[in-house]
């Protein structure tokens, strides 16, 4: 299943999934709202009512607000992506470990910035700070159930509308690719 809160950017992102797929690939999507609990609970059913498989969670939800230096930011705006990405986080977990099979794996996606000096990103004190607290959540997530598998891994640094705010232009290969692949092939022999 694929989630965006824009309609236009979910239609774009499945059609470029199923094009990439070197086997025949089928999709659910649903426009959701990360940060809204009942939309997050009505994305989830809507996969337990057409598919079998729930074992399996990427997470990659974002939001980045301004890109002003942080004494130049409102309050309202700074908390802003604390708030969306710290909620929805912990909201799509909370749902999708409802609705698992055991042994199941949600790969939390962190943000670049979490893993480079602040020199690099100036303007993302607030997504920066945010998607460290979704670190930490699922940290504890792994700790609280160890039945279950949690991952943080780094993304591959893209030039999108995020990195854009920031100033970045170049994309950076960080290997996630490699590291996907090898959960879901660990996932598969359940290391």
């Amino acid at each position: 299943m694929i989630t965006r809160r824009r309609q236009d950017v979910l239609e774009e992102n499945e059609t470029v999934m199923i094009a990439s797929s070197p086997v025949k690939t089928e999709t659910i999507t649903a426009v959701t709202d990360i940060s809204k609990g009942g939309e997050v609970a009505a994305s989830f059913s809507t996969i337990s009512a057409k598919s079998r498989s729930r074992d399996i969670l990427i997470h990659n939800a974002a939001y980045f607000g301004s890109s002003n230096p942080l004494m130049n930011d409102t309050v309202d705006e700074w908390f802003q992506s604390l708030e969306t990405n710290a909620r929805g986080s912990f909201l799509a977990a909370r749902v999708f470990w409802s609705r698992v099979v055991p042994d199941a794996t949600m790969v939390n996606i962190a943000g670049t910035t979490v893993h480079r000096h602040g020199s690099n990103f100036p303007g993302a004190s607030a997504y920066t700070a945010s998607k460290i607290a979704v670190m930490r959540l699922f940290d504890y997530l792994q700790v609280e159930n160890p039945e279950l598998h949690f991952f943080n891994l780094p993304p591959a640094w893209l030039v999108n509308d995020l990195m854009r705010k920031v100033g970045m232009t170049t994309a950076i290969d960080t290997g996630m690719s490699h590291w996907i692949s090898l959960i879901l092939f660990c996932h598969s022999l359940v290391c």
